[in-house]
């Protein structure tokens, strides 16, 4: 078995106030050594007495990274008036479309009756 699965069962057993679910998972999943590990861990704790080594290590059991990875996403580009920036920070990806034509944007009114 993963250490990180030992690790987060033996905090759990350990630590079994609720206020300690969220920090058992992160101390636990600090120990995860690459993405396979960390596929099995998430796997085991979000159901630990159905979690399948052999199922999640199947072709059949994929993680969002494996879709990203593989040339199954729909892959339709964006209308030519769109900017798209993707900033990656380790597993965390931030997406920013942007409109250039500037169609659709508000106008800010310096109207009386509407308050700012």
């Amino acid at each position: 078995m993963f250490q990180s699965i030992e690790k987060f069962k033996s905090l759990s057993a350990s630590r079994t106030d609720p206020k300690f679910w969220a920090i058992n998972i992160i101390e636990a999943s600090r120990l995860c050594v690459d993405d396979r590990e960390t596929k099995h861990f998430y796997s085991f704790v979000t159901s630990p007495y159905q979690y399948n080594y052999n199922h999640v290590e199947s072709d059949e059991y994929r993680t969002l990274g494996d879709v990203t990875t593989s040339t199954e996403l729909n892959d339709d580009p964006y209308p030519a008036h769109m900017e798209t920036q993707v900033f990656r920070n380790g597993d965390e990806y931030m997406i920013y479309n942007k409109n250039t034509k500037g169609v659709g944007l508000v106008t800010v009114s310096e109207d009386e009756k509407c308050p700012m």
